[in-house]
C-alpha cells in the first residue's frame, strides 16, 4: 500500500477538478459547511431583530475585503468590494448590509499606510497617529462606499467628515456591535500590529464598551492547497494576542476563532461569539434556532457531499480493469484511498493510525477477493464424451398363478330322535328297573357305536349313509341285553320301552380348492449408459475484466461504513473497521443488488465515459435522497 493512497487517487481523476475539488476533506468540514449555510442564511431572511454593526480591522491583506466578499458573494465569480491581495487593499470604508440585518463595515488595514490606519481608527473612534516629523496628520473625512444595492443600485459613495461620523447621534447607528479583529499568522505580529491592538483596546475601555472584539486567524492557503502558517506561526498569534488582551481585560481568555476568508469556514463560529457578545435584543432566539438549523444542514450536506464523492470513485473504478498497473494494485489503492477520506472526514487522525494494521489487513482482503471474482475464463470448443441413459425391459422371473376349483367332501351331523323296543325282563323287577338296567346297557351300545362311526362312515359314503344304520341297531341292541342280563334270571317278561338315542347323519358339500393354472413372466425396465460426443467450451487460460457491480459495492460499503460508525456512539466508541465494512454491504446490498446486472454490463461495455455517466446516475437515484 502507498504512503498517500488518497493522492494517489486524484491521479485517476485530473479530467475532473470538482471531483478533486471533493476529494479535498476540507469541503466536508462540519464547521465550513455550517458557515456556508450561515451565509446563506444571512442573504435569505432577517436574523438579528436589530441592527448589528460588524467591523472588520487588522493589518493590511490579513483578509478582511476577502471576507466581505464571500459574505456578499451572488455567484457571479467576481468580488464586489475593492481588493487586490497586497499591501494597501482598500482605502476607504466598505459599507453594505444583509438580509440578515448584519451591517458589515470593512476597513483600511492598519501597520502600513498611516493615512489609511487613520480612516480605520476615525471608523472605530480610536485616536488617530500624528507625527510632524513624518507629517503624518490626522484625517478629517473619508469616503464610504455602500454595496448593498450594487448589483440593482450600483455602489452608493458618500464622503464623511470625521467629527460627524463620530458625534453621539450618529454612532447611535455605527458605532461597533462586534469588532473582527482579522490575523493572518504567517505573516507574524509584529510590532505595528501590536501597537494597533493595543490602541484598540484602549479605546474599547476609554469608552466603557463591553468585550466585543472576536479575532480570527485566517488560515491563508498556497494554490495547490498547503497551509501557509506553520503551528508554531498559530500559536505564537494566539499567545501575543492573549498577552495583549489581558492588559486590558485581565483574567479573561480572547474569543479566538481560526476561518478562511475565501470559503467562508469559520463565520458560524465566529457567529457563536456573537450571539454570546450581543445583548438579548440584539439576537432574540436567533441563536439557538439558527445553530440548530446550520448544525443540520452541514451534517446533510456533508453527507450530500461525501456519498456523491464516493458514486464518483465507484462509478470511476468500476470501468476500470481490476489488474490495471496502479500503485500497489489499482483496487488496493482505491479501497484504502476511500479508508483515509472516510476516516478523516468523520473520524480523528489518532482513530487512523490506532486501525491503520487492521485498516490495510482487510483492505488487502477485500481487493484480492474482488480481482478473483472479476476473472473472465478464456474458453476454446472440444469433443467430450457424455453418457445418457436409454431404458429396455428385461424377464427378472416367473411368477405362479392359481385358480379356484370345486370338489366334493362331506361333513358328520348328529341328531337325536326316540325309538321303542321290546325288551325281556324279570316279572318281579319292575319295568323301570328294567328299563334302567336296558337304558344302562344301550348307552354303553352307543358309546361303542360312537367310537365305530369314524371307520363306518368311510362306507356310508359309498353308500349313502344306509350300511350305518343297521350296525348302529346292532350295537345298540346288545348295549339293551347286556343290560338286561344284568337284572338276574328270574320269571321272564316282555315290555316296551321308549329311548331317546342320537344318532350321526353324514351330509354331501363342495369345498374350494386352489390349483396351478399358468406361469406369467415378470417384467422390469432397466437403464444402460449409452455414449455420445458433444462440443463443450473448455477453460484455457482467465483475464482480468472491469471492476463493475463487485468494486462499486466495495468501495460503496467502506464508505458508508464509516459514515454510519460516526453516526453510531457504539460504533464510534468502539470502531471496529471490519464491523463498519459488514455494515456497509448490508446498506448496499438492500439499495443497490438488483442493478447487479446492469451495472456490470455497462462497466463492460466498449465506452468507458458513457458507462461511468450511466452508473453515477443509478448510484445517484439510489443513494442521494
Amino acid at each position: 500500500m502507498s504512503n498517500n493512497p488518497l493522492q494517489n487517487l486524484k491521479m485517476l481523476f485530473q479530467n475532473r477538478p470538482e471531483v478533486l475539488r471533493m476529494l479535498d476533506a476540507r469541503e466536508l468540514d462540519l464547521s465550513g459547511l455550517e458557515s456556508e449555510a450561515y451565509i446563506r442564511e444571512q442573504k435569505k431572511r432577517k436574523l438579528y431583530p436589530e441592527p448589528v454593526n460588524f467591523y472588520a480591522t487588522g493589518r493590511t491583506g490579513a483578509g478582511k475585503t476577502s471576507l466581505g466578499n464571500t459574505l456578499l458573494d451572488t455567484g457571479t465569480g467576481k468580488p464586489p468590494m475593492e481588493s487586490h491581495g497586497h499591501q494597501d487593499c482598500t482605502s476607504s470604508v466598505q459599507y453594505f448590509q444583509l438580509a440578515s440585518n448584519l451591517r458589515y463595515f470593512d476597513l483600511p488595514g492598519a501597520g502600513s499606510n498611516e493615512e489609511f490606519e487613520n480612516i480605520n481608527r476615525a471608523a472605530l473612534v480610536i485616536e488617530q497617529i500624528t507625527d510632524e516629523d513624518e507629517e503624518i496628520s490626522p484625517v478629517s473625512q473619508f469616503k464610504v462606499l455602500d454595496f448593498s444595492e450594487y448589483e440593482t443600485k450600483g455602489i452608493k459613495e458618500e464622503v464623511v467628515g470625521v467629527d460627524n461620523w463620530q458625534s453621539s447621534n450618529n454612532q447611535k447607528f455605527v458605532s461597533a456591535d462586534i469588532i473582527l479583529y482579522v490575523v493572518a499568522p504567517h505573516m507574524l505580529f509584529t510590532r505595528d500590529d501590536k501597537r494597533y491592538l493595543r490602541a484598540l483596546l484602549k479605546s474599547q475601555t476609554q469608552h466603557h464598551r463591553n468585550q466585543n472584539i472576536i479575532f480570527a486567524l485566517n488560515i491563508h492557503r498556497t494554490p495547490d492547497g498547503q497551509l501557509k502558517p506553520t503551528p508554531q506561526n498559530l500559536a505564537d498569534a494566539r499567545k501575543i494576542i492573549t498577552e495583549i488582551y489581558q492588559k486590558f481585560y485581565p483574567n479573561t481568555i480572547p474569543p479566538i476563532v481560526e476561518i478562511d476568508s475565501l470559503t467562508g469556514t469559520g463565520i458560524s463560529q465566529i457567529t457563536e461569539f456573537i450571539c454570546q457578545i450581543l445583548p438579548s435584543e440584539k439576537i432574540g432566539n436567533m441563536q439557538q434556532v439558527l445553530k440548530d438549523e446550520l448544525k443540520e444542514f452541514a451534517k446533510k450536506e456533508r453527507s450530500y457531499r461525501y456519498r456523491q464523492t464516493l458514486i464518483y470513485i465507484a462509478s470511476r473504478l468500476a470501468t476500470e480493469r481490476v489488474d490495471t498497473p496502479f500503485g500497489k494494485g489499482i483496487l488496493n489503492e482505491a479501497y484504502a484511498a476511500v479508508c483515509d477520506y472516510g476516516i478523516s472526514v468523520f473520524l480523528e487522525e489518532d482513530a487512523r493510525a490506532e486501525m491503520e494494521k487492521e485498516l490495510y489487513q482487510l483492505v488487502d482482503e477485500l481487493a484480492s477477493q474482488t480481482k478473483t471474482s472479476r476473472a473472465k475464463a478464456i474458453e476454446t470448443m472440444v469433443d467430450v464424451v457424455k453418457y445418457k441413459k436409454e431404458s429396455e425391459e428385461i424377464i427378472a422371473g416367473w411368477d405362479k398363478v392359481y385358480e379356484d376349483v370345486e370338489v366334493p367332501d362331506v361333513e358328520i351331523d348328529y341328531r337325536e330322535k326316540t325309538q321303542s323296543r321290546v325288551e325281556t325282563v324279570d316279572a318281579g323287577r319292575s319295568p323301570g328297573r328294567i328299563a334302567g338296567g336296558a337304558a344302562v346297557g344301550g348307552l354303553a351300545g352307543a358309546g361303542a357305536t360312537a367310537l365305530g362311526l369314524a371307520g363306518a362312515a368311510a362306507a356310508g359314503i359309498a353308500t349313502g349313509g344306509l350300511a350305518l344304520l343297521p350296525i348302529l341297531g346292532t350295537m345298540m341292541a346288545g348295549g339293551a341285553l347286556a343290560g338286561g342280563a344284568m337284572g338276574g334270571k328270574k320269571q321272564k317278561k316282555q315290555i316296551t320301552v321308549n329311548e331317546d338315542v342320537i344318532e350321526p347323519v353324514v351330509k354331501k358339500v363342495t369345498k374350494i380348492e386352489k390349483r396351478l393354472d399358468d406361469m406369467k413372466p415378470r417384467k422390469e425396465k432397466i437403464f444402460k449408459d449409452v455414449p455420445y460426443t458433444v462440443q463443450k467450451l473448455k477453460k484455457v487460460g482467465e483475464k482480468f475484466i472491469q471492476g463493475g457491480y463487485p468494486v462499486v459495492e466495495n468501495l460503496l460499503a467502506i464508505g458508508l461504513g464509516i459514515e454510519s460508525a460516526n453516526s453510531s456512539a457504539d460504533l464510534q466508541n468502539n470502531f471496529n473497521f471490519e464491523d463498519a465494512v459488514k455494515l456497509g454491504q448490508q446498506q448496499i446490498q438492500a439499495t443497490l443488488s438488483r442493478y447487479r446486472d446492469k451495472i456490470n454490463q455497462l462497466a463492460e461495455s466498449n465506452d468507458p465515459d458513457v458507462a461511468e455517466a450511466q452508473i453515477i446516475k443509478i448510484l445517484e437515484g439510489s443513494l442521494i435522497k
